[in-house]
């Protein structure tokens, strides 16, 4: 066992006013318990199975909210733990079955501090938490499978620190389906609860940014578009007229249901309705210009949350679409295709598929009156790479030149083409008529035969 894993969090307690004696060697997180006001002597009248007090129920639960600011040392202590040792409050990770949730009594509106029933395996167990994936309190979610790191208190108790839920299946509209696209590439989406809408991303929100990130890796831009468009009558579903709801609302469903009826994702939803698209899949056309790359804190070699999920540099690209009012939709790829311009000045036609995250504010090159570049809002999505619709414009004016001399000459190959095509049509038709009809028979070795080709793949890309 490690003796200084749990230090940070022993400091931390002490300067929030606990004391406690220096951390031996042999057990720092029996340090920390002593120091959160769970002694020796208290721990052990928890070994009795009895029924929790309140005042124990609500120590337990402060002791995980600080616990919670350190999950992967946690973690750690609980790889190195006997987990066939009957202490109560040892480190354990549980892989449950969770049932129903309640808040328990005294909880505020916001589900806090709740009582969950699960099961481990065969056995039932009650599990303390402070705080739990918000779908889970929804009808028709539970059960759900989702692993918990936390402490055992005893046999029928468990206190949850952190949980880790990845669905693999929609249930609209408690987990859309991007979510399940990513809890099937083994994403905590439960941490998506943790997003804030506008402002900048939050250090709580570089775990969830840089997992779904490192996740695109597993499938590729095509395969993404692929999901998204077969999903879009289900997304359109979702959207329902409401005679009763404010107009506005009104207005943005009428927006979406014109959109999806095209054959295409809206974007108002992402500007207007950000907190309900968290984790959607999207895929959207229109045109990048600009593209810079972002090198992270893994690039320099540093410990970091980007290099725990193996992300030194990712991209980010300002895409603007038909609908989107001269407003972009900021898109973070993990990579970009071979021959994809990066600059603050570019016009290149892309399909870019993602995950929507969050609004967030982003310095545009208009100043206030101090002075100060303007911040706007701007939707994120997340996703493996841009698709390249056509080649990146060229710069200056021979471009357009060429371009149009290249469209009169296919016009006039076309009418050239057409003209001989008619004047061999009639030759065929007089001799047709001239010939038996063909045996239906030498039909029968174009069974199976397709004209649908394997889609092009993303330049740069591999799925």
């Amino acid at each position: 066992m490690k003796p200084l894993l749990l230090i940070p969090l022993l400091c931390v307690l002490v300067a929030s006013g606990s004391t406690a004696p220096a951390p031996p060697t042999d057990d720092p997180l029996g340090v920390v318990l002593e120091a959160s006001g769970w002694t020796a002597d208290r721990r052990e009248r928890l070994a009795t199975d009895g029924p929790l007090s309140a005042d124990d129920r609500r120590d337990l639960l402060r002791l995980a909210g600080r616990l919670g600011r350190f999950p992967d040392q946690l973690q750690e202590q609980a790889a190195r733990t006997n987990t066939s040792s009957a202490e109560p409050l040892i480190p354990v990770v549980a892989d449950l079955s969770v049932l129903s949730v309640e808040p328990l009594p005294g909880a505020s509106d916001a589900g806090d501090r709740l009582r969950i029933e699960a099961a481990d395996g065969d056995s039932a167990v009650t599990v303390l938490a402070p705080a739990a994936p918000r779908a889970w309190r929804e009808s028709g979610v539970l059960p759900q499978r989702a692993e918990l790191l936390g402490l055992r208190v005893n046999d029928q108790t468990l206190l949850a620190v952190a949980w880790r839920w990845s669905p693999t299946a929609p249930a609209y509209p408690h987990i859309n389906f991007g979510e399940s696209v990513l809890g099937s590439l083994g994403v905590n989406v439960g941490a998506l609860d943790l997003l804030v809408d506008g402002g900048r991303l939050r250090a709580i929100e570089s775990a969830p940014f840089y997992e779904v990130l490192s996740a695109t890796r597993e499938i590729g831009p095509q395969q993404l578009a692929r999901f998204a468009r077969r999903n879009l009558p289900n997304y359109a579903e979702q959207w329902v007229d409401d005679p009763q709801a404010p107009e506005r609302e009104r207005a943005l469903i009428a927006d979406v249901r014109q959109n999806t009826s095209a054959g295409r994702y809206p974007i108002a939803p992402l500007f207007n309705d950000a907190l309900r698209q968290r984790g959607e899949l999207y895929v959207l056309d229109g045109v990048a210009r600009r593209a810079v790359a972002i090198e992270t804190a893994a690039a320099a070699g540093e410990r970091s949350v980007s290099a725990r999920y193996g992300v030194d540099r990712y991209y980010e690209i300002e895409l603007f679409t038909a609908d989107s009012r001269n407003l972009p939709v900021v898109f973070c790829a993990l990579e970009i295709p071979d021959g994809f311009p990066l600059g603050d000045r570019i016009e290149v036609p892309v399909r870019a598929a993602g995950f929507s995250f969050k609004r967030w504010a982003y310095r545009t090159r208009q100043q206030d009156a101090d002075g100060q570049d303007k911040r706007q809002l701007a939707p994120l999505l997340v996703g493996r790479a841009p698709l390249m619709l056509a080649p990146p414009e060229q710069a200056g004016p021979g471009w357009g030149v060429a371009v149009g001399l290249a469209f009169a000459a296919s016009l006039a190959l076309v009418w050239l083409v057409v003209w001989r095509t008619n004047q061999r049509d009639a030759e065929f038709g007089r001799a047709a008529r001239r010939q038996p009809a063909v045996d239906p028979s030498r039909l029968s070795g174009l069974d199976g035969v397709s004209t649908d080709g394997p889609p092009s793949q993303n330049r740069g890309s591999s799925e």
